[in-house]
Formats: structure tokens, C-alpha cells, sequence
């Protein structure tokens, strides 16, 4: 049976086949590692990304960026966002913030707001790193949640579909991962 490694690896690799491949076989060249933010909240999904791409990223040849959301919501916030920190220090990986006090959930259309800033800001991080992807941790788990909330939602069935494994320059390693074996990997 794969280890989690070996199906990130492949799945790195089906992520990453797109329009940009020219442009990866020259960085090969010339000894360019690819840039990629690794958006991490803290929770296990995201922190175990974290450390599978960090074990590959040399045999993927990665230039590794933490990037960390900060909504200011729960008491928690800061000190999730100061593991974040900690985490990137003792992987010695670039760590990046955003803050948002203009939140509140108690506004009807929080989570397609706070959707939008975390990409809006994900893109610019991206565009001054000059980086090539955004990797976020959405899972199995996740998927079967978004075909259930379409389902629910009774949206039409030729427009049935999960998260692809890439919208450019978004890419999910871990879509055919569960969330219990992300967690498991972290226990050992």
C-alpha cells in the first residue's frame, strides 16, 4: 500500500500538470525551484500538508511559503496564528499574516466574504513572491461536504461537481486524502 508521501507525490504531479509547464521545464533549467504558499490555519488538515510538502520538497524541488489567516473571530485567533509562526520558524520556511477585523459572523454572508479576502490576499502574497501555486489542505472529507451542500442546495445535475485538484494557481494535494489518515500521520 502507498504511503501518504508516495500519493502526495502523485498527486503533486497531476496538480501541476497545466498550462505553466514550459515555463517549470525552464525554471528546471535553471535550477529555479517552483514557489508555493502553503495556506496554513493551525488546524490538522493544513499542518499536515505543511509537513508532507516540506519531506518532498526537495525531491520536488519546492520553495516552501506559509501563509496564515488571522480572522479575529475567536479568542483562539492569535494563538493559533502564533503556532503558525512557531511552526514555520522550526521548518525555517517564510511565514506570512493576514489580519481582519472587519468580520463578524453575524453577518448573513461571512464565509463567501471571508472566502474572498483569504483568496484576494493568497493571489497578491503570490504575485510579490512571483510564486507559482497556493496550496490549500481541502480534503475527501471536504469534497463529499461540497457535492452534499449542492445537493441540498438542488443544484442541477450537470452542474454536479466537487473542488478540482487545480484552478490556477489554487492546487489541492490532499482531495483524495481523509481527513482521519491526515490525522493519523500526525500522531506519529
Amino acid at each position: 500500500m502507498e504511503n501518504l508521501l508516495q500519493r502526495l507525490e502523485k498527486n503533486w504531479k497531476l496538480c501541476s500538470l497545466d498550462e505553466n509547464l514550459e515555463k517549470k521545464k525552464l525554471k528546471n533549467r535553471k535550477k529555479i525551484p517552483l514557489r508555493v504558499i502553503v495556506c496554513v490555519s493551525g488546524g490538522s488538515d493544513s499542518v499536515a500538508l505543511l509537513h508532507l510538502l516540506n519531506k518532498l520538497s526537495k525531491l520536488l524541488f519546492l520553495e516552501l511559503h506559509i501563509l496564515h489567516f488571522n480572522h479575529q473571530l475567536r479568542s483562539d485567533s492569535d494563538k493559533e496564528q502564533r503556532f503558525v509562526k512557531t511552526l514555520a520558524e522550526n521548518l525555517q520556511i517564510p511565514f506570512y499574516s493576514k489580519k481582519n477585523n472587519d468580520f463578524s459572523k453575524r453577518y448573513s454572508g461571512f464565509q463567501e466574504l471571508a472566502r474572498k479576502w483569504r483568496i484576494a490576499e493568497s493571489q497578491s502574497l503570490l504575485e510579490s513572491l512571483r510564486g507559482d501555486y497556493i496550496a490549500t489542505a481541502h480534503h475527501a472529507d471536504d469534497q463529499i461536504e461540497t457535492l452534499l451542500l449542492k445537493i441540498l442546495r438542488g443544484v442541477h445535475i450537470s452542474k454536479l461537481q466537487g473542488m478540482s485538484w487545480r484552478s490556477t494557481p489554487f492546487i489541492r494535494p490532499l482531495l483524495n486524502f481523509k481527513k482521519s489518515e491526515l490525522q493519523d500521520y500526525l500522531k506519529r
